[in-house]
């Protein structure tokens, strides 16, 4: 494998990350195909193992520094540090806790594929999906397996990963989790094919590591046919983006919003927006019924960003007109940690028109709440749910290597005052205009409902 320095950026962003995960992956697929006697594609393994190949890059450090030793884990576990005794329990013991939910699952899966060439998943919660374009809802389990397995393929691991000099190989062999090594085989073997060829998975969302996933895998490197769907708006707006690549990497086709950039995209419906849909028309009133003139929605505050987003952030709320914007909410994008974003945003509250919202309530329902949104950084999902429904929103650009495709719409954007460079530029523009006036003139314009067209689609081609 290609070495990489300790300091060059693996983020999801990043080109080096999908350099980097297919490297791994192919080394993984080597590996695995030698220990199970089998000749299945890299394209199963991905299915399989791509919850490994993210622990593995988020301890890329440790692993190429020294010899790793200790017992692998039972399942994946993405850390920066080598795992613990008690987050391995707790991982291990939410696992149970889930897979103990859904009795009788096996019995459920083998009927609802027996019984349908149209499967889906991830789709249970988006609406009118099933009704127009038909199949049925795979349920889904947590994989849990008890006692030590096959102890043998431990020992072929083992043997493969001494046979490598280099030490980041070595310790990523020997510490692949039990589940693909001792209990493989059998969870493979528990997946009961029934005319393969003749199935086609539709699947919505990112690789979720349950019995659901290693049930498609098998079914795709045996003939079925896998279509994914868009779930977010990076994914046409930025050219390295990790989840383009591993979801158009096993895919045989990929639905997008509306766009295309490869002979994989399909155009079409933004599906995933319609559950924002549902819930922004139930929460709807009129310009005059709004509890807010703006509301300020924080991407997350990685150290990447963090100080531009409340620099600018600063800026917009204290330029800002009293009298034209009187009411603004600012919503932190929720945190699971104990100092969440709202505490760090607790910085800019020096002007009282500010209320902090905790960012845990429902985004359609504050987004129907203000008279526009303003985005602290765009490419953003929420930004595309406002142009979804044709309520008003404008941000600040943020994309340092924007597709060839979405250049020209963020040029037409700018033009038109919905974009902007900096926290200054946009609370001039704010300062400058009848909200409503201007975003009426826009969204009866052909570049607009273009743009609508390709990045938010509201209807299948």
């Amino acid at each position: 494998m290609e070495k990489i320095r300790i300091d060059e950026d693996l983020g999801a962003m990043s080109p080096l990350r999908m350099t980097y995960s297919e490297q791994i992956f192919i080394k993984l697929a080597d590996v695995l195909n030698e220990v199970h006697q089998l000749d299945h594609s890299v394209r199963f393994w991905k299915l399989v193992t791509e919850e490994y190949v993210r622990a593995v890059i988020s301890r890329k450090q440790i692993m190429e520094s020294r010899e790793l030793r200790g017992h692998p884990d039972l399942y994946p576990v993405i850390d920066h540090s080598v795992p613990g005794r008690l987050k391995k329990l707790k991982r291990g013991t939410g696992k149970l806790l889930d897979h103990l939910k859904t009795p009788g699952y096996k019995d459920r899966l083998h009927h609802t594929i027996k019984n349908n060439n149209t499967l889906l998943a991830g789709f249970k919660s988006i609406p009118g999906f099933k009704e127009q374009m038909g199949g049925e809802e795979l349920p889904d389990q947590e994989l849990v397996v008890f006692g030590p397995g096959d102890r043998k393929a431990r020992k072929r691991v083992n043997e493969l990963a001494c046979k490598s000099d280099d030490l980041f190989i070595k310790n990523m062999i020997r510490q692949i989790p039990t589940i693909f090594v001792e209990h493989f085989y059998s969870l493979y073997n528990s997946v009961q094919l029934f005319d393969p060829a003749s199935k086609t998975f539709h699947v919505m969302g990112n690789f979720s590591p349950g019995r659901r996933q290693l049930t498609i895998a098998r079914y795709i490197e045996a003939g079925s046919r896998l279509v994914w769907y868009q779930n977010g708006a990076f994914i046409g707006e930025i050219v390295n983006k990790y989840s383009r690549y591993l979801s158009h990497s096993v895919a045989d086709d990929y639905r997008t919003w509306g766009w295309q950039m490869t002979e994989k995209d399909r155009p079409g419906k933004a599906w995933f927006l319609e559950k924002f849909r549902v819930a922004y028309e139930e929460n709807s009133v009129n310009v005059s019924g709004k509890e807010y003139d703006l509301l300020l929605c924080f991407p997350k505050l990685s150290s990447r960003v963090k100080e531009r987003l409340l620099r600018d952030g600063k800026k917009i709320i204290r330029q800002l007109d009293t009298d034209l914007y009187p009411g603004i909410l600012v919503r932190p994008q929720p945190s699971s940690t104990l100092t969440g974003q709202s505490e760090i945003l607790q910085s800019l509250f020096s002007d009282t028109r500010a209320v902090l919202s905790s960012g845990t309530s429902s985004m359609p329902a504050e987004t129907a709440s203000a008279r526009c949104v303003v985005q602290l950084s765009v490419p953003a999902t929420n930004f595309l749910e406002c142009i979804y429904m044709d309520h008003p929103t404008m941000g600040i650009l943020n994309n340092d290597q924007p597709t060839d495709l979405v250049q020209p719409w963020y040029r037409f954007l700018e033009q038109k005052g919905v974009l902007y460079s900096d926290g200054d530029s946009l609370a001039y523009g704010l300062n400058h205009m009848d909200i409503e006036e201007w975003w009426s003139d826009l969204v009866s314009t052909d570049g607009y409902r273009e743009f609508k067209s390709k990045f938010a689609r509201k209807t299948e081609l």
